[in-house]
């Protein structure tokens, strides 16, 4: 920032010393900014500010002074990119666009600490040299809603151009006494013209905004001025040919005495460049290069506008929040090129839809800030949301790919309370991650109570951290048996917390609240040693049992999962890896396929075992099964539970078992509550189960004793030498209709909830198993004897089902509660002569 580079030689000596003056102080906003700048020149660092030594802890300024850009870097940046290419490309963009920049790694002076650099490059066109100002922010200590107008206020104010000045001089009374070249050139007045003319004529100056002439000349005296004055903002000069000309300057008084009293000196600068410039430099510094949308600190001025309309008006103002969706897969899919596209078009649609007087702002990465004003009905407000919603949730067609996205938005209402732009901000990104937690692709409305509640969930989330310290979680086993063999085949560990006040405590009262934090990354670790080390135990006492355990999705999809597991089996070297299952919910599954699937793949270099847990609640198609390389199916317990009742979860189960057969992955069935479920599984060709009719999960010293005791259910052994038959599923199905047949006739008119006028029952012809054995079962199973006697138990069925009809509808309703025991008692045999059918047919 040499004086030199003012070419002062060129006016007299006062407003040289003037100039130099300015410069000076100049000078000192730089070195005294707070933020670390630094002027760079193709042969490295020329100037930097005392921030700057402070960043780097660089002894002196000779340290750094010379050095070009990437010596302030390590080699290479944690993308893999070179430094040295990507401080190159900053320099290419910031010389093509005239501003550029990147967040980027650089290191100290004094140590090999590395830290995060936010550098904005902005180029400079001083004289016949080429610089750029360069602007670094330290982004380990940036606080998130910081003010940065006032940094881009500076950045302007640094990177203005200087150019000639012009000086003309007025005698007492005056007039004009002397006028240099620039100065001709501005005025368009040549020496000879101007020379004794008034001098309000050769500088004639009017204000910008009202075009009203500027008085600088008292009418009734000679000097108006005592002192130097410099000329108020937005003066235009009118030229002789009437052109009218920005600029910037000042006037003072050339002091004498008497007679030797010469007047005044104005010096004027021509702005005309510099006024465009620094209005195109204010665009850049308040907008998104990218977006065009305007950034950070723009948004921090409107947002201050309209908290002050919406106050000043007693109107609403709504601050939203929104997130794409899945935006990630996008860049790493098709690149970041077509991200950048993308964002392009979210925001304008965004602008589209949005009023003049709202403001929509994007922040960085994918995020945006939306600020909807006047808003005098939330109605109104509502359909506004999910036209915004609507709109950058349709399909995209980019470089023709058709991309499909959604987006979730958190809405903070402010109507007069008194909270601050920042707390509002705040408020909608907590409904924004709300949203985002409830499944995305919605909106969510910040509201108060709830977040009392997430200020509980973080003395939840302390004590849980400080239960894991204590050593207060332990795991319980619950035994997988093979009900075919008779074996016990595995153990599923299942966290619990020995809470010193409350006692045993389930993880469905605790895990929810810290999936989403890092704890949950910790307790799933002391899960696994927990796991392996019990599994130890039990491979020295000679049980080949399986021990599977369920982790988070948080968990699961850490880059350094493959690396912790094969420590952990690291430090049990004795275990077989593949007696351990590792449990990964299939919702979490689908949530990344590509991820997963190579997770998966890595670790199962280790040797352990893959199940997809919940099997069949994530609705995941052939093609996902297909990629998904586990090595077996958990049914899900909801589907189990109803098994015996719900023909949907019978078929539902069915479906999946036939699925693991097909693609050659074992299938266990959770939640085994009777040994009806139990039996029936079996014949639909599921053999491997858990369940509390099995046995409930036990602490790890109970598990021995009961293995040395278990017995299995003897109504097993029934179909222990069946095998499933795809054939036979239609009996399974009359079986279950014999069932809803009879319940819908007792359990109403035992609980007295049937209006009398509506209870109905079909004859045997034409209930709907009565419409199966007349044809579809008289063709299969006809020429079978026990297919015969089921029919006098079914008209039977429907004889006893209609007095019991007939004395409720007589409200007779004692009697015919009394009679629906024989009803059971039929149904009961009903459904076990279909049994023995069933063997019948599977050993046929």
């Amino acid at each position: 920032m040499d004086e030199q580079n003012l070419n002062l030689q060129s006016i007299p000596t006062r407003e040289a010393q003037y100039f130099s003056d300015d410069v000076r102080h100049y000078q000192q906003l730089f070195d005294l900014n707070l933020n670390p700048m630094m002027v760079y020149c193709d042969d490295g660092l020329i100037e930097l500010n005392k921030a700057t030594l402070q960043m780097f802890n660089a002894a002196s300024r000779d340290v750094l002074l010379g050095l070009h850009l990437f010596s302030l870097a390590p080699d290479c940046q944690p993308n893999g990119v070179a430094s040295k290419e990507l401080f190159s490309h900053l320099l290419q963009e910031a010389s093509s666009k005239g501003s550029a920049n990147i967040q980027c790694i650089c290191k100290r002076f004094d140590s090999d600490d590395e830290f995060p650099v936010e550098m904005v490059m902005s180029l400079l066109d001083l004289s016949d040299q080429t610089l750029y100002q360069v602007t670094l922010v330290d982004l380990s200590h940036q606080q998130r809603w910081q003010n940065a107008l006032q940094v881009e206020k500076e950045h302007v104010e640094l990177t203005l151009k200087h150019v000639d000045n012009a000086v003309i001089t007025a005698s007492q009374n005056g007039l004009v006494t002397y006028i240099n070249e620039a100065a001709c050139q501005l005025t368009g007045w040549n020496y000879s013209e101007a020379i004794g003319v008034p001098v309000k004529r050769v500088v004639c100056l009017v204000k910008k905004a009202s075009n009203t002439l500027l008085s600088y000349y008292s009418s009734d005296e000679g000097r108006s001025f005592n002192s130097v004055e410099q000329l108020p903002r937005h003066v235009m000069l009118v030229t002789k040919g009437g052109q009218r000309v920005p600029v910037q300057g000042k006037m003072s008084t050339l002091e004498g005495a008497g007679e030797f009293a010469t007047g005044c000196v104005i010096t004027l600068v021509d702005t005309t460049e510099h006024s465009a410039y620094s209005e195109e430099m204010i665009w850049h510094a308040t907008h998104d290069m990218l977006t065009r949308l305007p950034n950070r600190a723009l948004l921090t001025d409107r947002f201050e506008q309209a908290l002050h309309l919406a106050s000043r008006h007693g109107t609403n103002l709504a601050v939203c929040m929104m997130d794409l969706d899945e935006f990630k897969p996008v860049n790493d899919t098709y690149g970041h090129e077509v991200g950048d596209k993308l964002l392009i078009e979210v925001a304008s649609r965004l602008k589209k839809q949005l009023r003049q007087e709202d403001t929509v702002a994007r922040l960085g990465g994918d995020e945006f800030v939306i600020l909807i004003g006047e808003v005098s009905q939330k109605l109104a407000l509502v359909q506004a949301l999910y036209r915004l919603k609507a709109a950058v949730s349709a399909p995209y067609r980019i470089d023709n790919k058709t991309i499909a996205i959604s987006c979730s938005i958190g809405v903070a209402n402010y109507s007069g309370e008194k909270v601050n732009a920042d707390t509002l901000l705040r408020q909608a990104d907590q409904a924004m991650y709300d949203a985002k937690q409830s499944g995305r692709n919605r909106i969510h409305w910040f509201d108060v109570e709830q977040n009392q509640k997430a200020h509980d969930s973080e003395k939840v989330i302390k004590r849980i951290e400080r239960a894991l310290a204590a050593g207060e979680f332990e795991l319980h086993y619950q035994p997988q048996v093979n009900m075919r063999t008779a074996e016990v085949v595995g153990m599923e560990g299942l966290l619990r917390w020995r809470h010193p006040e409350k006692g045993l405590i389930l993880p469905m009262e605790f895990l929810p609240i810290i999936e989403q934090h890092e704890l949950i990354i910790s307790l799933g670790e002391w899960v696994i040693a927990s796991a392996l080390e019990q599994l130890s135990v039990w491979q020295k006492q000679g049980k080949q049992w399986t021990v599977s355990v369920n982790i988070a999705a948080k968990h699961f999809h850490l880059p350094s999962f493959y690396r912790r597991l094969r420590d952990s089996l690291k430090q049990y070297a004795n275990v077989e890896p593949n007696k351990f299952e590792i449990e990964i919910l299939e919702s979490a599954a689908l949530w990344d396929i590509q991820h997963v699937q190579a997770a998966i793949n890595n670790c199962k270099g280790l040797g352990v075992r893959f199940a997809l847990d919940d099997f069949g609640t994530g609705y995941s198609s052939l093609g996902y099964l297909k990629r998904l390389p586990a090595d077996r199916l958990k049914i899900d317990q909801s589907f189990v539970r109803d098994i015996l009742d719900d023909k949907e979860d019978l078929a539902l189960v069915q479906a999946i078992i036939s699925l693991a057969t097909t693609f050659e992955r074992e299938v266990l069935a959770e939640g085994v509550e009777t040994a009806e479920q139990g039996g029936l599984l079996m014949r639909l060709g599921c053999d491997v189960a858990q369940g509390e009719w099995i046995a409930k999960a036990m602490p790890a010293e109970a598990v021995m004793a009961w293995s040395e005791k278990f017995t299995p259910d003897a109504r097993w052994s029934v179909w222990s030498e069946t095998e499933w038959d795809l054939k036979v599923f239609p009996l399974l199905v009359a079986q279950y209709d014999i069932r809803e047949w009879v319940n819908n006739v007792l359990n109403p008119i035992e609980d007295e909830t049937l209006a009398a006028e509506k209870a109905l029952l079909s004859d045997e012809n034409r209930c709907r198993f009565g419409a199966w054995y007349h044809s579809d079962g008289l063709k299969q199973y006809g020429h079978l004897a026990n297919f015969g006697a089921i029919d006098k138990l079914h008209r039977r069925l429907h004889s006893v089902g209609d007095q019991v009809i007939q004395l409720y509808k007589a409200h007779h309703k004692q009697e015919a509660k009394e009679k629906c025991a024989e009803l059971r008692e039929i149904k009961d045999g009903l459904l076990s002569i279909l049994d023995e059918l069933q063997l019948k047919v599977f050993s046929s």
